[in-house]
């Protein structure tokens, strides 16, 4: 299996919060297939360029698009 690059996997995360908003970040775990560690890695970054939003609850983070993050997905994540 060939490795993904960060730039795919981050497109595959917005694509998948674009279909589910407010996704828990262990369902989008086990639908991105990576690691908890590389996936609040990659999140971070998202959240960093405000493209998501995690809001983070007692006991889970959900995670959701923001305005800029919609108009990133409309356009790359087909």
């Amino acid at each position: 299996m060939k490795r993904r690059s960060v730039f795919l996997i981050q497109l595959e995360i917005l694509k998948t919060i674009k279909q589910e908003e407010g996704i828990t970040m262990s369902s989008l775990e086990i639908k991105i297939r990576t690691n908890p560690y590389y996936l609040r890695e990659y999140c971070g970054y998202l959240e960093f360029f405000n493209l998501i939003k995690i809001k983070k609850e007692p006991n889970t983070q959900k995670v959701f698009l923001t305005k800029n993050g919609v108009e990133i997905a409309r356009k790359n994540c087909h």
